[in-house]
């Protein structure tokens, strides 16, 4: 075991919790991040809207690929209708031709 490699991961580790990383998922393939850093860190036209079954305070979950790494963000319904963009990018509402189950287009 390499000590000096595990305190240069709690320095980094510090570092990204004081910067809004709430985890980092060591066997997946995403980063989860505080809702707070989603405004300046989102890529519209590269997000994925879907509903978390099960999770009534957080039934929303965002995802976005930045730069190769997959990012993840958990809402509350009051923070996904806080931004009108993010309705959009509803997995649910969005169907293969492109168009939404209301008639509407929506990013694809």
């Amino acid at each position: 075991m390499n000590i000096e490699k595990i305190k240069e991961f709690n320095a980094i580790r510090e570092e990204l919790l004081n910067d809004g990383v709430i985890a980092v998922d060591m066997w997946g393939d995403y980063v989860h991040v505080s809702t707070k850093k989603l405004a300046e860190i989102v890529d519209y036209p590269n997000v994925k809207v879907e509903t978390r079954e099960g999770d009534p305070k957080y039934p929303y979950t965002v995802t976005t690929v930045v730069d190769g790494i997959k990012l993840l963000f958990v809402l509350t319904e009051e923070e996904f209708f806080q931004d009108p963009q993010l309705q959009g990018y509803m997995v649910e509402d969005v169907d293969l031709s492109g168009s939404s189950k209301d008639g509407d287009d929506h990013a694809a």
